[in-house]
């Protein structure tokens, strides 16, 4: 086996994007999103660290792997700053198993900071706020793709948001802050994962509410008059569903916090309004825990299936919006094909007794 075979990358890919990584962690805007935070809620940061150093076992390559375990032995005070575990490990594409996900992983740091400072101290509409962040998302997997493009196209593999065009459904999207999306990622062809993991294709799907807020607390007992709280919504989707806070008030915030995701089993009964603090993630680590961790995000087996459990509970003008991020060029067209197809499901179901119809309720 070359080193190619090995890794995925040659020597100099290793080296080239490493030190691109790098040069990101470090940049100013990203040291002061990481410093506001740190200063705000330690207690936050550090279960990001544990959480990412958790998800890091499934994601990490088996060199990736070692480096883990040799780091947390001879510089366990090193390994608890979520710094060293940072600049160590994670920004090196030859520790990690999938190219194409360690490029998420940076894209959605350099999505969340520049949301973060750019998006946040400015009062906004929920809405908006999430067509920024979404926007952020996409331009930052093209940015991200494009400085991997060879070890992507060696592998076949690519790294993109694509937004459905929801209007498939015939409904009136409403205006609120609910918005789906799905996470699907093959690596088939990469490089062996840690022993004992399996490398296959893996399709989650994740709703969100959004939520504006000024720190510590963020109201979440808002109640629909026909459907009743959205927390009960949520809790009863099979998909996994959560809330993410955008620090954004009435007036200017000079320094927000990054956007924060709680899964809606964080929250205390009865909603009313919850610690934004407890129990929250970052948008990275998040989105890389429910796409390995399968207690902790339910997985789909088709893209058919992922729509489903995604419109389970949720009423069909509820989500604003609905996008896939994937390492797939042909996501978004198959998505698309396949929300055709689950509007004629409703229409079928419409005529049995006891359906009511969601467009309509």
């Amino acid at each position: 086996m070359d080193f190619v075979e090995k890794f995925g990358l040659t020597v100099d890919e290793i080296r080239e994007l490493t030190s691109i990584a790098e040069n990101a962690v470090d940049a100013d805007p990203a040291v002061l999103a990481r410093t506001i935070l740190d200063h705000v809620s330690p207690a936050t940061s550090q279960r990001i660290r544990r959480a990412l150093v958790a998800s890091s076992f499934k994601t990490l390559s088996e060199a990736g792997y070692m480096s883990v375990v040799q780091l947390s032995r001879d510089s366990p005070e090193e390994f608890q700053a979520p710094e060293e575990l940072l600049k160590q490990i994670l920004v090196n594409p030859a520790m990690h198993r999938s190219v194409a996900t360690w490029c998420l992983y940076f894209a959605l740091r350099d999505c969340s900071d520049n949301f973060q400072l750019n998006h946040c101290p400015s009062p906004t509409e929920e809405g908006q706020l999430t067509g920024m962040l979404q926007g952020e998302i996409c331009a930052q997997c093209k940015v991200w793709r494009k400085r991997a493009a060879g070890p992507l196209d060696r592998l076949d593999t690519t790294l993109t948001l694509k937004r459905i065009d929801l209007s498939i459904l015939e409904g009136e999207q409403e205006t609120g802050g609910d918005f789906g999306l799905v996470l699907e990622f093959d690596e088939k062809g990469n490089r062996s994962p840690t022993a004992g993991e399996s490398v296959d294709s893996r399709i989650v799907p994740l709703i969100f509410q959004a939520k504006r807020y000024v720190r510590p607390r963020a109201d979440v007992s808002q109640r629909h008059n026909v459907r009743g709280y959205q927390y009960d919504l949520l809790s009863q989707n099979p998909c996994l569903s959560a809330y993410i806070f955008y620090e954004n008030g009435t007036g200017r915030i000079d320094t927000p916090v990054p956007p924060l995701i709680k899964p809606v089993s964080k929250v205390s009964l009865p909603p009313s309004r919850t610690m934004v603090f407890e129990g929250s993630l970052d948008l990275p680590t998040y989105f890389l825990r429910a796409l390995y961790d399968e207690s902790f995000a339910a997985g789909a087996s088709s893209p058919a299936e992922a729509l489903r459990m995604i419109y389970g509970s949720a009423h069909a003008g509820q989500l604003a919006t609905l996008a896939v991020i994937s390492n797939s060029a042909t996501a978004g067209e198959r998505y698309t094909s396949e929300l055709a197809d689950f509007r004629e499901e409703i229409r079928t179901l419409q005529d049995t007794e006891h359906y009511e119809d969601p467009l309509t309720n």
